[in-house]
């Protein structure tokens, strides 16, 4: 018997913003899955152009549940939608993003149901509507120590991983996700790759045209996870990020810490850029 799946989709405000097509590619996505057991939450943070009689046929066909009420941000709409899932597996999907192949969710169910590990995670296409350009991004756990190593809607999370870790943390706008990466990394928290390409990520949201927003809240993310462990202060986090590497007894402190039996891929990953930085 399938695992019920529980697809968290934020919405706000679609129309106005553009995202009318979009919508429909990423439901079309969700409802395509041969998996068969799903739930699709569609959490809605109050809309007033029409965004929500544009998704009442869904709510009308039974294809998704509608929640809408003002919220604060995306993750405080995730949230929600956390608390409500009723699902053993819990996914995140944006409204302008979707599944690159039908069969998405079977894999990455599967891995998890023959595996221990907490989630499951994959490769994803970057879109680019302005040049039309589409490239594949393969997730790099190495850099994961300083920076999201995979993209949060190619993974899929067993409900355990939220009673474990908590609800995402709203004081971060951007990079939430990270925080509670990081959080499952230092406990040493175990995964499984899926060897496909089963998202697509429409760039151009905020968390690629914000730069310097992602950097401050990056550098917050790795104050709070790190200052025990090595005792960072804020400002030595904000140059990590803005050097893009640790020095090397710092990181073999925080591998240490997260019990991570094979450290020299991240310490080779870490020089790279260190030289990288020297000769600029």
């Amino acid at each position: 018997m399938e695992k019920l799946v529980t697809i968290i989709t934020a919405t706000y405000n679609l129309i106005s913003s553009g995202r009318k097509e979009y919508i429909a590619q990423c439901f079309d996505s969700i409802h395509g899955q041969t998996y068969t057991a799903i739930e699709h939450l569609v959490i809605d943070g109050a809309s007033t152009d029409g965004t929500l009689e544009l998704l009442a046929p869904y709510e009308e066909r039974g294809l998704i549940t509608l929640i809408s009420e003002p919220d604060t941000g995306i993750y405080n709409a995730y949230n929600k939608g956390i608390a409500k899932a009723k699902g053993d597996y819990i996914a995140f999907m944006n409204s302008d993003d979707f599944y690159a192949r039908n069969d998405a969710i079977a894999l990455c169910a599967a891995a998890l149901k023959d595996s221990n590990a907490l989630y499951a995670f994959a490769s994803n296409y970057i879109l680019k509507d302005e040049d039309r350009k589409k490239k594949t991004y393969h997730p790099n756990l190495y850099r994961g120590v300083r920076s999201m190593p995979i993209n949060h809607e190619s993974m899929l999370l067993k409900k355990e991983y939220f009673e474990r870790y908590g609800q995402y943390n709203e004081d971060y706008a951007i990079v939430a996700d990270f925080d509670s990466y990081l959080k499952a990394f230092l406990d040493n928290a175990t995964a499984v790759q899926i060897p496909e390409v089963i998202t697509a990520f429409r760039h151009g949201g905020i968390s690629t045209s914000d730069t310097q927003r992602v950097s401050s809240e990056l550098a917050q993310a790795l104050y709070s996870n790190y200052h025990s462990i090595t005792n960072c202060s804020l400002e030595h986090c904000k140059d990590i990020i803005k050097k893009q590497y640790f020095p090397t007894a710092e990181l073999k402190q925080i591998l240490q810490h997260a019990n991570v039996k094979n450290k020299f891929p991240y310490l080779w990953y870490n020089y790279k850029y260190m030289l990288k930085s020297m000769f600029k």
